[in-house]
């Protein structure tokens, strides 16, 4: 009799097994339903917290830390398309100091928000070209310098990813202007001073001088 209630604990067990969504394999070892799998020591009663390493079915992997089944705190992401963020998290989002590395040679430094560009940070896109500033909603806002892989050369303020405001321009030819920009153009009150030597100061519309 006590051999066949066993028997029938171990069948219910099995039963319970193969409809759970994950199981546990090892005391550090955790393999979901969907062929993902988790590895390390802070997985407890189905909710991960401490460090550890998911590895997704998808290809995705984070190696970090954990709170509550989300990441929080300093960790990696691997996605699947070569794109590598390394960096603090905060309830899955990428939140505070952190680089990423896209898989095209873009990479950025810096602060971010929510997933998005946010606060200061350095951007150089794999052309060359390079942004060092402030950054709102995923855009340069603020102020900041764009280096242009040409030579040329700004430092000012910027909206929504174009040059807005109090700024000076620096050209690779040796022309310089110091003044006021709108939607990436020369417009309102500046001096040009052209590498020839002629100079231009005044009030300006859409690049060119007014009077």
């Amino acid at each position: 009799m006590k051999k066949l209630r066993s028997l029938l604990v171990i069948i219910a067990l099995l039963i319970l097994s193969s409809n759970s969504s994950y199981s546990q394999i090892t005391s550090d070892t955790v393999r979901y339903g969907d062929g993902s799998m988790f590895i390390g020591k802070g997985y407890l009663n189905g909710v991960i917290n401490g460090y550890g390493i998911m590895i997704w079915a998808s290809g995705e992997r984070y190696e970090g830390e954990w709170k509550n089944n989300k990441q929080h705190g300093i960790g990696t992401m691997r996605w699947k398309n070569g794109d590598v963020y390394s960096g603090e998290w905060v309830d899955n989002n990428k939140t505070g100091e952190g680089k990423m590395k896209w898989q095209t040679g873009d990479l950025y430094e810096g602060e971010w928000k929510d997933n998005v560009k946010e606060g200061k940070g350095k951007m150089t896109w794999a052309s060359g070209t390079s942004y060092d500033g402030e950054w709102k909603n995923d855009k340069e806002n603020g102020k900041g310098t764009m280096k242009w892989k040409t030579g040329d050369h700004y430092e000012g303020q910027w909206l929504d990813s174009k040059q807005e405001g109090k700024g000076e321009m620096k050209w690779a030819n040796g022309d310089y202007y110091i003044g006021e920009f709108k939607n990436n153009l020369v417009d309102g009150k500046g001096t040009m001073k052209y590498a020839s030597g002629v100079v231009y100061k005044g009030e300006w519309k859409e690049n060119k001088f007014v009077k």
